[in-house]
């Protein structure tokens, strides 16, 4: 199976301002909204949510 993510996937930008308030909620329910799509019918994108998925935490503008 192939993936349609790209190598730009794993880049950081460096001083990239951190999301607030309700971006930031937003961002998590996005991502776990995706996270179910990838697990129950499109498993291609699995890669490209799991790696959003591990920056909910410390989410920036450039993740958004």
């Amino acid at each position: 199976m192939t993936s349609p993510a790209t190598d730009e996937l794993y880049v950081q930008i460096l001083n990239n301002k951190s999301l607030t308030g309700a971006r930031r909620n937003e961002f998590y329910s996005v991502t776990q909204k995706l996270m179910y799509v990838s697990k129950r019918a499109r498993s291609d994108i699995d890669t490209a949510v799991v790696s959003l998925c591990t920056r909910v935490s410390k989410s920036t503008k450039g993740n958004w």
